[in-house]
């Protein structure tokens, strides 16, 4: 292992770029060595931007380059498995988008195969870091475990027209299940673990779209204790993000305004960095009691925590903040929401 990891990204849409890049080049651990992409208009971009930094059309160029020692699969959700599977098998550490994988099995297999190489896999679920998701951890954890009763949590926009774009194609690991659905399972997992039970209703609002677009999801745990996920493409205006019911209070926490998402790819790396990276709130939280309420600010969002721990378990063998169950575990609940859609009944986690 260098003294910095040296890091290829494969696929440079809009994770690669603002979600992996922007972090990277900044970080004093990583070494952005390669990018893979066949696109034209990303290749002129990282020309423009990254001068230093290889351009290379074929994944297996990053995978077999000794060189490298953490690759970032930033692909559609179908090729993770195959293009995970083959960077462990050369030896690579690596870094996946969410989903992990569309199965349980192959997350299985995955995870079997990093251990007999003595790899690292790092699921990129930076959900974990935004600020309102925190300041949430925070109330829970300062609170009587006992206390909650249930759990509200949203993901939702308004985008009444389906984007072009293989998430809104009919092929496995699309739609809104696997993209923003996997960000509201890991939540819940992190912040009450494994349900008992998961019911889930799934459906097609828009006229043109192909695939689920808009969900309920409903994690049963002990007694009446229940999360409700929710996420859709056709609400605007006043949102939540979180309702959390407690025996003595309640949290609620608005949504952020998402119109900025936008003007992202007009932005430059360094302002993508600085503007959401460590994003600040200009809005607040309130906490209600019988007799009271009161409002909290919500802490910054974090994402360069995601590779600040991964260079501490690369570099100095600490443990790594996601574990490969819990990832494991979200998976398993989006292949029961599908079942239990399906079937139209509660299953069994």
């Amino acid at each position: 292992m260098h003294k910095r990891i040296n890091v290829g990204i494969i696929g440079y849409g809009l994770s690669g770029r603002f979600f992996h890049s922007a972090i990277l080049i900044q970080h004093e651990h990583f070494e952005l060595k390669m990018i893979c992409t066949s696109q034209v208009k990303r290749k002129d971009q990282i020309t423009k931007e990254l001068p230093e930094v290889a351009i290379c059309e074929s994944p297996y160029q990053i995978i077999e380059n000794s060189e490298i020692d953490l690759v970032v699969l930033a692909v559609p959700n179908y090729l993770h498995y195959d293009l995970a599977r083959d960077c462990i098998h050369a030896g690579k550490n690596i870094v996946v988008e969410k989903p992990f994988t569309t199965y349980e099995s192959e997350a299985k297999n995955l995870k079997r195969l990093s251990e007999r190489h003595e790899t690292a896999i790092f699921v990129f679920h930076n959900r974990r870091w935004d600020g309102d998701f925190l300041l949430l951890k925070d109330f829970l954890q300062n609170s009587d475990r006992n206390d909650w009763v249930s759990l509200e949590a949203y993901f939702d926009r308004f985008r009444p027209e389906v984007k072009t774009g293989w998430k809104e194609e009919n092929q496995l690991g699309s739609g809104i299940l696997y993209d923003l659905g996997s960000h509201l399972i890991d939540q819940a997992l992190v912040l009450f673990g494994c349900p008992e039970s998961v019911y889930a209703d799934l459906r097609i609002e828009r006229e043109q779209a192909k695939v689920y677009d808009s969900f309920d999801i409903y994690l049963f745990y002990e007694g009446a204790k229940r999360i409700v996920l929710t996420a859709s493409q056709l609400k605007k205006g006043n949102l939540l993000k979180y309702r959390l019911r407690c025996k003595h209070s309640n949290l609620l926490i608005p949504a952020e305004d998402k119109s900025e998402s936008a003007v992202i790819d007009q932005l430059s790396l360094k302002e993508i960095s600085m503007k959401f990276m460590h994003k600040e709130y200009d809005y607040s939280a309130t906490i209600e009691k019988e007799d009271a309420s009161q409002t909290v600010s919500i802490p910054p969002t974090n994402y360069t925590q995601f590779y600040d721990d991964l260079a501490q378990s690369l570099l100095f063998k600490k443990p790594f903040s996601i574990t490969l169950d819990e990832v494991i575990a979200g998976i398993r609940i989006i292949e029961l929401a599908e079942k239990s859609h399906d079937l139209r009944k509660v299953i069994k986690f």
